[in-house]
């Protein structure tokens, strides 16, 4: 058993609650209307048990939050792009798993964090259905994705099952940031989502500076074709 650490997480979150302003605002409501000891004991007591039972919540669910995370995000692959002179473009395949209950992910931001200056946050480009997605890597290779495989659709329509995975694909576009700045070594990316209870998840990305002039496949999506 383990009483003692059981004890101590209780204590972490119920002396904050103690030494909050609720007994400040019970001592000027006792003054106020004149109530006795007795009643300034009663109340202190049934204040104390209160913030007890609520701190034995607080630990409860740090150690649920532990164990049941819900989604989780990860960035599996990336690769930038130029779509004009002083346009980049990034695609990466990034993974969502649930071990909670299910729940959608959609509202999807990516955070382009330069080794210097201001970091800038952009929402994914709509992937047209009906046609191939091209990207070419800085090496000047083209590869075909398959446009089903656009992560927003796999994620933000149904509920991704507890157990469950989704992977797939996401373009954002940076105007006025050129290719060059966006796949600079250092960089850093920071891919988010929210869950169906508003919570945000997040995968991140460093830029290591060796270039794959490949697309690895990873299950659940499309092979990719290249060109």
């Amino acid at each position: 058993m383990h009483i003692f650490e059981y004890g101590q997480a209780i204590y972490a979150h119920w002396w904050p609650l103690m030494s909050c302003a609720a007994f400040t605002i019970l001592a000027i409501v006792a003054e106020v209307w004149a109530k006795t000891s007795r009643w300034i004991m009663k109340v202190s007591v049934g204040l104390a048990v209160f913030f007890l039972l609520f701190a034995s919540y607080q630990a409860w669910n740090d150690e649920y939050t532990k164990t049941h995370p819900g989604l989780q995000l990860t960035i599996d692959y990336i690769t930038t792009s130029t779509t004009g002179v002083n346009d980049g473009a990034v695609l990466l395949e990034a993974s969502v798993t649930n071990v909670g209950s299910p729940s959608i992910a959609d509202q999807w931001l990516l955070e382009f964090i330069p080794t210097e200056g201001k970091p800038t946050t952009v929402v994914p480009t709509v992937i047209h259905q009906d046609e191939p997605l091209r990207i070419e890597n800085p090496s000047g290779r083209g590869f075909l994705f398959n446009p089903k495989d656009v992560l927003y659709e796999k994620t933000g329509t149904s509920p991704i099952q507890t157990g469950g995975k989704q992977t797939g694909i996401l373009i954002f576009f940076f105007k006025g940031i050129p290719q060059s700045r966006i796949s600079m070594k250092g960089v850093k990316y920071v891919l988010s989502c929210q869950d169906a209870y508003g919570n945000r998840i997040s995968g991140y990305w460093t830029l290591s500076g060796n270039h794959v002039d490949t697309v690895p496949y990873f299950p659940g999506t499309s092979e990719v074709k290249t060109e």
